[in-house]
């Protein structure tokens, strides 16, 4: 019970445990696979033996499907040391899961760098978030090679890793907690509340700051769909000429892409205070109906640090799904906001009138709470069907002079 007295500590247990959570995160950012563990699947044209971790060509175009370990998604970097000298040619990696064809496009593979390593050579593909390895082999290669070592890097904040989700979790929690307590009375005060909020906003915006961007010109129904028809609306052309895609998707994206450019910020800025502003218009749309500072302020912390909202995923790429989420944040503040002012509205009317800031009487005010202290009181001689009898009422007359009158 001591512990649940003390605020302090139980922020400091979350803060030791998103500690602990967030090193282990560290830890999954790089994984390393010896030739046992390297799992390479959808071979064709390409034998591999895990014991002794050879590669064969064995025909024509020889490629297979890399296993990326799941705390590895998104893979940001694949590094495969071989033995002997590097051999050219071939060692094309595809990345892009959204249009995989039977034979790879060029235009959607990356392209290895080459380093010397103590007992042969590595080959490295720096990679735009990937769901997926696929390794295109050199067609002449003719005689086998020999793997050593994989090693598959990600990022630290990454929606895909659990881990990472509970780091969030914590850390939010220990950080709300003793604010909530040494900030309960001046919360009181709407301009401590205010200057928290954003105060938060710039925690958000200082969190997603090296998540990066990229933008897949390859895949054309998607990200370079979306920047091409922003440009257009950006110079004044709508959606540009039509053609086949052009009306495939709706046009909010590309408008908020073009706005974003004539602000002059970033537009994974933009993406990212868009979000936070619709998570304070939602509190805000809430707030008849939370009236205290703290749990609203909870509230806040819950939609900001959210691990979706900090995905490199979402924000990494030029898509639609950025905004989707804060779209909905919106709409629902809207309904949320209109119910509550609607009522709002007729308890003024009422007031102006009656004198009475209620809307139904019988569910709001003193009536109810008259009435349920009227129904504690037992009757000596209860009548069936009669809640509140003249015995029970004349036993009432002497402790509440304002009821006798």
């Amino acid at each position: 019970m001591n512990l649940l007295r003390s605020p302090l500590k139980i922020a400091l247990g979350l803060a030791l445990l998103a500690g602990s959570l967030a090193l282990v995160r560290q830890s999954q950012v790089k994984q390393e696979r010896s030739p046992v563990d390297f799992d390479i699947t959808s071979l064709n044209s390409l034998a591999w033996g895990p014991a002794t971790g050879v590669f064969e060509v064995t025909g024509d175009d020889p490629f297979g499907m890399i296993e990326i370990p799941a705390s590895s998604l998104p893979l940001d970097e694949l590094r495969l040391e071989f033995t002997g000298p590097f051999r050219p040619g071939g060692w094309l990696l595809y990345f892009a899961p959204e249009h995989l064809p039977i034979t790879v496009d060029k235009r959607w593979v990356i392209p290895p760098s080459a380093e010397a390593t103590l007992t042969g050579h590595a080959l490295v593909w720096d990679l735009p978030a990937s769901l997926l390895a696929r390794i295109d082999f050199p067609d002449d290669l003719e005689a086998p090679i020999t793997l050593e070592r994989a090693v598959f890097r990600t990022r630290f904040a990454s929606s895909s890793s659990s881990t990472f989700s509970a780091v969030v979790v914590f850390a939010s929690l220990a950080l709300f907690l003793p604010l909530a307590i040494h900030l309960r009375q001046w919360l009181k005060r709407p301009a401590i509340e205010w200057v928290i909020i954003f105060a938060l906003l710039a925690i958000k915006l200082w969190l997603t700051s090296d998540i990066g961007m990229c933008l897949r010109t390859q895949l054309m129904h998607d990200d370079l769909l979306f920047m091409t028809q922003a440009a257009s609306i950006y110079a004044g052309d709508w959606l540009g000429d039509f053609w086949q895609l052009t009306l495939a998707k709706g046009p909010v994206y590309p408008i908020f892409v073009a706005l974003s450019a004539a602000s002059g910020l970033s537009l994974q800025f933009n993406e990212i205070l868009f979000h936070g502003l619709a998570c304070i218009v939602l509190i805000g749309a809430l707030h008849p109906w939370i009236w205290s500072p703290k749990w609203r302020l909870l509230l806040l912390v819950t939609l900001l640090f959210e691990p979706h909202s900090l995905s490199p995923e979402i924000f990494g790429r030029v898509l639609r799904g950025a905004i989707q989420p804060t779209l909905t944040l919106l709409t629902l503040a809207g309904l949320l906001g209109m119910v509550t002012r609607a009522r709002l509205t007729l308890h003024a009317v009422n007031q102006a009138y009656y004198g009475v800031s209620i809307g139904v009487d019988v569910n709001t005010g003193s009536f109810p709470s008259a009435y349920g202290a009227m129904m504690r009181v037992t009757s000596p001689d209860p009548v069936p069907g009669v809640a509140i009898t003249t015995t029970a009422r004349d036993l009432i007359y002497p402790h509440s002079p304002s009821f006798a009158d």
